[in-house]
């Protein structure tokens, strides 16, 4: 989990914080056009995540700043994005107030191709009242016998829990999940209390 700056700055103003996203048709030097605005703006980049659907490039952002920069932020990305053709939502945030977790959890599964598995993944974790802080899931080709290739899927999750949570049996209960289900899977636990 990051580690994100205090919500006032030392001069007293207050820090903002604004999510970004955007998508459109993937062409060279777009991800570095936007985060060079966002960098001269003055805002501070806490998180990103890049990825290409098909031929859409698509960005996710969190940027803090003050007032005035996460205003102009917020103007010049609108304009800079109709410009260029790309599809955004910007809403304004604050930082989570959950207490700090003590317990990482990593998650990876793999398994034939079909239907349902991400959905069976996410309900893993609502059904223990886990929020899930990422995932990336995909569809990969690997090489097979009689030169015949097999589509696999694979999930990773990252989630955070406190010392509240039963380990033994979250594992228990993940386990017993890729056994219902035919999934290749680990979860792995990262004391992350120093």
């Amino acid at each position: 989990m990051l580690e994100l700056q205090n919500t006032t700055r030392s001069n007293g103003e207050k820090v903002n914080y604004l999510v970004i996203n955007a998508i459109g048709r993937d062409r060279p030097g777009i991800s570095h056009q936007l985060f060079k605005l966002i960098s001269h703006i003055g805002c501070n980049i806490i998180d990103s995540k890049i990825s290409l659907f098909g031929e859409e490039f698509t960005l996710m952002m969190f940027i803090s700043g003050s007032t005035v920069q996460v205003t102009q932020a917020e103007t010049q990305l609108s304009r800079f994005c109709a410009e260029n053709q790309l599809l955004s939502t910007m809403k304004r945030t604050e930082l989570p107030t959950k207490t700090k977790p003590t317990y990482r959890l990593e998650a990876n599964i793999e398994c034939s191709d079909r239907r349902g598995i991400v959905e069976t993944f996410t309900e893993f974790y609502a059904s223990k009242n886990i929020d899930i802080d990422s995932m990336t899931a995909k569809t990969i080709n690997i090489a097979a016998t009689d030169n015949q290739s097999e589509k696999r899927f694979q999930i990773s999750g990252v989630a955070h829990v406190d010392d509240t949570v039963n380990l033994m049996q979250l594992q228990e209960d993940f386990d017993q999940m890729c056994s219902e289900h035919n999934i290749q899977g680990t979860l792995d636990f990262i004391n992350t209390v120093s």
